[in-house]
């Protein structure tokens, strides 16, 4: 099991996020030719590596009809069938782009979102995006996870940087291991600050 930073257990807010929940976008469809005349096909999702939901979707007359199963909790499975539109306006230098219309208010949108059982706009599930939930703590993880990764460092941020690539000059390396030292810091910095707020003690081993 990985320490502080390794997966996404430290992450402060658990609000739902748009990149979360299974997303029909419009420009996927376009691009495997889903929006063509007549074309059926079938639209799958995955979560860590493993199949997590699958629709069926079939275009005809500018309407794409999804069809898929919803289970609630203990409920016994239901079938759902959803109409959504599809509009096509023209481009500045020719062609045409699709939009999504959402069936629940019919805003023109490019991406629906599944959190119940209807695929909506990410408005109508009052859904925000990811950056949007990000706290400081998140996007320094994010930016050491990418200094490390540079390095061929492990994404445990409780490893250190110790050693230097082949073929990478000793001053870069110095600087990745230096700024990572000091990221680091920041973020066992944020901890502390944020369990004094909160009138609690450190666990033992939290730190990085």
């Amino acid at each position: 099991m990985g320490g502080f930073g390794s997966g996404t257990w430290c992450r402060w807010s658990k609000r739902l996020t748009l990149e979360e929940c299974p997303r029909i976008d419009v420009r996927y469809l376009k691009e495997h030719n889903f929006l063509k005349e007549g074309v059926s096909g079938t639209l799958s999702w995955t979560r860590r590596g493993e199949p997590s939901g699958a629709i069926s979707c079939h275009y005809r007359n500018s309407s794409l009809t999804l069809t898929y199963s919803y289970c609630k909790d203990e409920e016994a499975p239901r079938s759902v069938t959803e109409h959504v539109s599809v509009e096509w306006t023209p481009c500045h230098f020719g062609g045409q782009r699709p939009w999504l219309r959402c069936p629940c208010c019919n805003g023109r949108v490019m991406i629906l979102a599944r959190t119940g059982p209807r695929f909506l706009c990410r408005k109508c599930h009052n859904l925000p995006y990811g950056s949007q939930t990000e706290m400081r703590i998140d996007r320094l993880i994010r930016k050491v996870r990418k200094i490390r990764k540079k390095v061929g460092a492990s994404d445990d941020l409780q490893e250190p940087i110790w050693r230097k690539p082949k073929g990478m000059h000793q001053k870069t390396f110095d600087r990745y291991a230096n700024e990572d030292e000091a990221i680091i810091d920041e973020i066992n910095a944020y901890i502390k600050a944020k369990f004094q707020l909160c009138g609690e003690r450190i666990p033992r081993g939290f730190l990085l």
